[in-house]
């Protein structure tokens, strides 16, 4: 009997360790969007939680960063899952309608090693959640940029802003 129990309870451990692993790696991976763009194919397949401007109009739905990087970047699609639902589907839904500018957290998984969008782009974002809204433009033109969106990168130094 005694056994029995020492099994028991050394089965349960066993189980609940194995499922501590398992939740800590599917946690995804905060990154910047400069680290993002710097190269994505480190991120291929990871998901990863990130700070960008979704930039989207007719035929473009890219990533931008929301700082100055320290060089020039990598192009990265973006594109929102249709199956958002819960409270990502709430935030998606306060995203002006056919275009806009959203600085936000986005949580998806990197694809690479194929042509996204009008084919310039080299990786994607699969946004499956959004995380949360900080701001929003209705014109999605770069010289209409709010005050929020970086200006004049060119040559710039970035300060590192964590997401």
């Amino acid at each position: 009997m005694l056994a029995r129990i020492a099994a028991i309870c050394l089965y349960s451990l066993i189980s609940l360790n194995g499922s501590a692993q398992q939740q800590q790696s599917s946690a995804p991976q905060d990154i910047t969007y400069c680290e993002l763009a710097a190269n994505p194919t480190r991120f291929a397949g990871k998901e990863v939680r990130v700070k960008a401007i979704y930039r989207y109009m007719f035929e473009v739905q890219s990533l931008e960063s929301p700082v100055c990087c320290p060089r020039s970047e990598g192009k990265i699609w973006g594109e929102i899952s249709p199956d958002l639902e819960g409270r990502s589907l709430e935030l998606f839904k306060r995203f002006p309608e056919g275009m806009g500018l959203v600085l936000g957290v986005f949580v998806g998984t990197i694809r690479t090693g194929d042509a996204y969008g009008d084919g310039s782009y080299r990786s994607e974002l699969l946004v499956n959640r959004i995380q949360e809204l900080i701001h929003i433009s209705k014109s999605p033109r770069q010289q209409d940029n709010p005050a929020w969106a970086p200006a004049n990168c060119k040559g710039a130094l970035t300060h590192r802003s964590g997401l």
